[in-house]
């Protein structure tokens, strides 16, 4: 995967953990989740730094990413330029009208990992989302934060309006008109780490401790976890990943 300092991702990213970039096996293992499921028209909503899109790019997939930050669509560009698959494009997804423009592409595929608790109107995001994907009944791939007994100062410095349940999740999925195909708990391992850090010790997203755990987790436990994971569903997780169909809104 491409590498790159620290010092040269986009403004604003004093939100998260400097040594999330370079999770690399963290996010193979989220892009596993993914690849049963995605088409050939892939719209990724809150692209940011990118590092979610690099294993899904070497598919050979087309790509049009969308992030509020222009700084972000422009770190996105270089970063892949070499990648003719990909597009980046700067939109507020959240409150930019932006389902007229993007439906016309006939999108099978939307990502959005990690950005749906951002969106203060969830429902509505969703629905657009529906709207993007019905003609061509395509697939939702979500991931979201889990557990909102687990909300504290980690979230608060990311921007997070909520934490997810399967059941909160998945109600709010249905609402939006679509067909659920799984809500699944992902990473068993990271809900004791960040019970500890965001809201006993209350740390910040810029710590060294975290950044520390960060890098154990990714090179030493993320290859283990995600074996044991795809045997057995686990009943809690860090985050939740969901797989949703938009033939539920004919």
């Amino acid at each position: 995967m491409t590498q790159f300092a620290v010092d040269d991702r986009p403004a604003g990213y004093e939100t998260m953990a400097a040594e999330m970039p370079h999770a690399t096996n963290y996010y193979r293992w989220i892009a596993s989740q993914l690849r049963p499921y995605l088409g050939t028209r892939i719209l990724d909503i809150g692209g940011g730094y990118g590092a979610h899109l690099e294993p899904l790019l070497t598919e050979g997939h087309h790509i049009l990413s969308i992030d509020m930050s222009e700084d972000s669509v422009v770190f996105m560009r270089n970063r892949f330029k070499h990648f003719a698959g990909f597009q980046a494009d700067c939109a507020d997804f959240g409150h930019d009208d932006v389902r007229g423009r993007l439906t016309e592409d006939r999108f099978d595929t939307i990502t959005c990992l990690n950005v749906l608790e951002h969106i203060e109107d969830d429902r509505a995001a969703l629905k657009d989302m529906r709207d993007i994907l019905a003609r061509q009944k395509g697939m939702l791939l979500l991931q979201v934060p889990a557990l909102q007994w687990l909300f504290g100062s980690l979230d608060e410095q990311a921007g997070y309006f909520r934490r997810y349940t399967r059941s909160t999740l998945s109600r709010v999925l249905n609402e939006a008109g679509f067909k659920i195909i799984h809500v699944r708990y992902f990473n068993l391992f990271g809900v004791l780490p960040w019970l500890v850090n965001a809201r006993i010790l209350r740390r910040s997203v810029t710590s060294g401790a975290v950044d520390a755990q960060i890098r154990i987790f990714d090179r030493y436990l993320v290859p283990t976890l995600r074996f044991l994971e795809q045997r057995v569903n686990p009943p809690l997780g860090q985050s939740l990943i969901a797989v949703a169909s938009a033939a539920g809104s004919d």
